[in-house]
């Protein structure tokens, strides 16, 4: 096999992953799964992966690359302009969980930290996502003209997780609007 034939299917098992992650959830990550998906022989993966942990791992990373992606894209959107504190904070869940997440959405979005809690290489990932994410949360509330500290922005996203999570564990069917709502008075004040 070439080089650049090589560097092709890696990429297409890795971006076929990270579909699966994003539409069905990390239990559909499966050398099976991924062999459905991609359409690549089951006896090829352990040349592409050291094991389900590396596949897991890069599909994560590649996830992680489009989420930030679309969240940058969203940030250079806002205009430069004081907007309320309810409308922040949408663009902040936004930022965080994408727009328009469903419930099984939010699901395979959360299961990232339970996954990385009992994984040191999923955590490294978490951690640069999460840090990403801060940034560009500050970016969004700079523009939004409700600027805000490293801890103020700590909690606000710690905040938005939780009321997620809550949301949904307790099966409320628009777990955004009611993070939103609950959140929105921990949005910094309009400078």
């Amino acid at each position: 096999m070439t080089q650049q034939r090589t560097r092709d299917r890696h990429a297409l098992l890795v971006n076929a992953a990270a579909d699966l992650l994003e539409a069905q959830g990390w239990s559909a990550l499966t050398h099976r799964g991924l062999v459905a998906a991609s359409g690549v022989p089951l006896a090829s993966m352990t040349y592409y992966f050291d094991g389900v942990e590396d596949l897991v791992a890069q599909a994560a990373d590649e996830l992680a690359r489009r989420h930030l992606d679309r969240a940058r894209a969203t940030v250079e959107a806002l205009p430069r302009r004081r907007t309320s504190a309810a409308r922040t904070a949408g663009t902040v869940v936004q930022l965080l969980v994408g727009p328009d997440p469903s419930p099984q959405d939010l699901l395979g979005y959360y299961e990232r930290y339970l996954r990385a809690s009992r994984s040191p290489r999923l955590r490294e990932l978490v951690t640069g996502w999460n840090t990403d994410l801060l940034a560009l949360v500050a970016d969004a509330l700079d523009r939004s003209r409700r600027p805000a500290d490293r801890s103020q922005l700590r909690l606000l996203v710690a905040a938005l997780d939780g009321l997620l999570v809550t949301a949904l564990a307790e099966g409320d069917p628009d777990p955004v609007a009611v993070a939103v709502k609950a959140v929105t008075p921990l949005v910094p004040a309009a400078r």
